[in-house]
């Protein structure tokens, strides 16, 4: 997990003597540290720990810079950011000291996403974060319904706020006339309120849903004051809550589904009736004139717990109200009604990237099309995203239908025969005809080809004179005993090319 400077200097300050120089943002987030060497292969966004003041310090405002011990007098660097620690430490000694910071809270991330999957409750989430931030945090609806608290009894009763006795009801009306208050209910980043009407400060991070606010999560001072680094940790924890939150407070889902019922029909009979089918997806407003995206969400291990695969479903239909989400075969599917919804696939994609991210799944997205017909194939282009991006790119968690098209091709032709019986013949001759005379000739023609017949693009690629280049292709016309002059000769080239380098993966 990547931390802020902030938190940063908020935990160091606990147990050292901390000067700052530079910026010092709440945003930024840091990657583990590193020990600082002069020689090393500099990587920007980390914090890096130094045993004494380096004079030739790379330039770099999205990273951090510490110094152990005092003695330092001078940073010319504005667009740096350092900590000095005044008190007599060991670099090892900090060293371990500021991993253990990067640890508590990897550890409070993984265990907030553990619960995530595996059916925790708010109250459970609330709990490990009330570990981490000792002050009394609060979980309540628009309309000051409290519906899940932590650490709140340690506060004296005229701080123990929204228990809807008489004080509580005249703070509630006090507020939604404040305009301060109500500034803050419209504000995405976490807001810091004074205790000038309720006799508490409180950080407050909106919770919304369909773009509207629809809970707050409020962390009370108690016997810490409040820190910066405090606003960071609850933005990160207000995107992790609304998957159980929502979940909780969604009704049960009511056994008939016509949405899901037609797509699952589509899905699972290949003569289905498709004149039906419009009809009763446009009975439902979902119009064959409409555009649609479907995307194939696979789902781990941690996936088939109980009420797992509902919750997901419920929680994708709730930031895309115009969505159907349903479990089929061995993943989730969702169909997008883009018209419906507003938005164009860049859009909709961006609102799941966060949640897919942070809940350990992948996704694989079809094409943008139209007409009812075409469901089942948009289906069918989302499996095959999925399946060939975790052959092709296993380390990414998203994949578009049309970034793995071309490799989906070649991958169908050599289904029955291997690449070295499809590709061009006189290719195959050529690669001898290298090994056996220490030649260049196939790596000319594939940067001939690459570089669209270009003699001259050709010669640069290759650092070699035009006239050697005109010399080797005459070789390399002769053996394939071709011109260069049909478009449907280049193009067999150009994917035979492509087909011995997919069968050397």
């Amino acid at each position: 997990m990547k931390l802020s400077k902030q938190l940063l200097y908020d935990r160091l300050s606990e147990h050292y003597t901390v000067m700052v120089f530079g910026t010092m943002d709440g945003q930024t987030e840091l990657d583990c540290p590193l020990l600082y060497d002069p020689g090393m292969e500099f990587l920007r966004g980390h914090v890096y720990l130094m045993e004494h003041w380096e004079r030739d310090l790379p330039t770099d405002s999205t990273s951090l810079f510490i110094v152990c011990g005092p003695g330092v007098e001078e940073f010319s660097r504005p667009a740096n950011s350092f900590f000095v620690i005044q008190d007599q430490v060991s670099s090892a000694a900090l060293y371990n000291e500021i991993l253990q910071i990067y640890n508590t809270y990897d550890e409070w991330k993984g265990e907030i996403a553990r619960l995530s999957l595996e059916g925790g409750s708010t109250r459970e989430l609330l709990a490990a974060t009330h570990e981490i931030l000792k002050n009394p945090l609060l979980l309540l609806t628009a309309d000051f319904q409290v519906i899940g608290e932590q650490g709140t009894d340690v506060l004296p009763p005229e701080k123990q706020l929204f228990r809807m006795d008489t004080g509580s009801i005249e703070i509630i009306n006090a507020l939604k006339q404040d305009p301060l208050y109500n500034e803050m209910q419209d504000r995405q980043e976490p807001f810091l309120f004074p205790d000038s009407l309720t006799g508490v400060r409180f950080w407050n991070v909106n919770i919304r849903r369909y773009d509207k606010a629809t809970h707050r999560l409020l962390l009370m001072e108690g016997e810490r004051p409040l820190k910066g680094a405090d606003a960071y940790v609850l933005s990160i924890f207000s995107r992790m809550l609304p998957y159980v939150l929502f979940r909780e407070q969604e009704q049960p889902v009511k056994q008939e589904r016509p949405l899901q019922a037609v797509f699952e029909k589509v899905l699972s009979d290949r003569s289905a009736d498709y004149m039906r089918v419009s009809q009763q997806l446009s009975a439902a407003g979902w119009h064959s004139g409409h555009q649609y995206l479907c995307l194939v969400l696979q789902i781990t291990y941690l996936d088939q717990k109980n009420l797992t695969i509902p919750a997901i479903c419920r929680y994708v239909e709730s930031l895309l109200p115009d969505s159907c989400a349903f479990p089929f075969k061995e993943d989730i599917v969702v169909f997008l009604n883009l018209t419906r919804l507003n938005l164009d696939e860049e859009a909709a994609s961006r609102k799941l990237t966060v949640f897919i991210r942070d809940s350990f799944l992948k996704a694989g997205y079809s094409r943008t099309m139209k007409n009812h017909w075409n469901l089942r194939r948009q289906y069918e282009q989302a499996v095959i995203a999925l399946h060939m991006g975790n052959e092709k790119k296993p380390y990414l968690w998203i994949y578009h239908f049309n970034d793995l098209v071309l490799p989906y091709i070649l991958s169908q032709a050599t289904r029955q025969l291997p690449s070295y019986m499809l590709c061009h013949e006189k290719l195959l001759q050529l690669k001898e005809i290298d090994l056996a005379q220490n030649t260049e000739y196939v790596k000319t023609l594939g940067v001939y080809l690459d570089n669209h017949l270009n003699a001259v693009q050709s010669a640069k690629a290759l650092f070699i004179h035009r006239s050697t280049l005109l010399y080797r292709l005459e070789k390399i016309q002769a053996i394939l005993e071709t011109r260069f002059e049909d478009p449907d000769e280049i193009l067999y080239l150009m994917l035979s090319f492509r087909m011995l380098e997919q069968g050397q993966e």
